[in-house]
């Protein structure tokens, strides 16, 4: 669902603000399209499963497979607000615009996984000289062998961004005929977080508790307690923001009109646009 609340309101006979505030919640959860398959690790038998859907199988030669990744269902649960304000001035030939907004993003995205299956001639192939051109992979499928397995935990992506921006504007009548705008915008955006601190990242440096000690291993964001022996890093956001050295945006524009039925016009301006990662 969507809402959005909106204030226009006259601060004198030239001076107009205009306030937006708006809200939306987008809960999904999406499956695969065939409902046996939803509940197949259960159908088929298959001991320990990590999700309840039919785990990945791979029988080359006969089917490709029965799903094409680990994921047994995604649900999406956001919940994004905004608010921005304008303030238009005229004064004379010019018009005058202030203003700036916010943007915030709550994404939940909880994952179901099981696990994946291959079963190739190998498996049911003579040993030695003739394995390459003997065995059926249908064959190794119906006796278990399996040749390569793989499984993949539930995860849960939540990452939380938003974006600040202020901007300022000339609308500048130069004639009858010419008509320039004139404008520069800031934008500014953190590092996104996860909402569990959930993320982690490399570091060359530190020592790796499961090899030994030896330098490099992974470090997580947050504080508190270590994760299985590797380093909090004290840190919600794994990387630095820019906030001076660029996010400007410089606006330029025109409109010329060249007789009473046709005007030229044109434009050109530098943007940042927001990042909203999974996390």
């Amino acid at each position: 669902y969507n809402s959005r609340l909106n204030w226009t309101w006259m601060l004198g006979s030239n001076i107009v603000n205009d306030t937006v505030v708006g809200l939306d919640r987008i809960p999904t959860y999406t499956t695969g399209g065939y409902p046996d398959s939803n509940e197949g690790a259960a159908l088929i038998g298959q001991p320990n499963p990590l999700g309840p859907c039919l785990p990945a199988i791979h029988v080359p030669g006969f089917f490709t497979g029965t799903q094409t990744e680990f994921k047994c269902g995604q649900g999406e649960s956001d919940t994004n607000w905004r608010f921005s304000d304008n303030l238009t001035i005229q004064k004379g030939r010019h018009t005058l615009k202030f203003g700036g907004g916010y943007v915030h993003w709550n994404a939940n995205f909880p994952v179901v996984t099981n696990g994946g299956f291959t079963f190739l001639p190998g498996q049911t192939g003579l040993p030695g000289t003739f394995l390459g051109n003997t065995g059926l992979s249908y064959a190794s499928f119906l006796l278990g062998g399996v040749d390569n397995a793989a499984v993949q935990g539930g995860q849960y992506q939540s990452g939380r961004a938003y974006v600040i921006g202020v901007y300022g504007q000339d609308e500048w009548r130069v004639n009858d005929k010419l008509t320039l705008t004139l404008g520069l915008r800031y934008d500014a955006q953190p590092f996104p977080l996860h909402s569990q601190d959930q993320i982690s990242q490399w570091d060359p440096t530190v020592p790796n508790p499961v090899a030994g000690g030896i330098p490099g291993g992974l470090t997580f964001a947050g504080f508190g307690s270590d994760v299985n022996g590797f380093s909090r890093l004290g840190i919600r956001r794994l990387a630095k923001g820019h906030y001076s050295d660029r996010n400007f945006g410089p606006r330029l524009g025109f409109a010329y009109r060249l007789r009473p039925s046709t005007s030229i016009r044109g434009s050109w301006g530098m943007y940042w646009g927001p990042v909203v990662q999974q996390m």
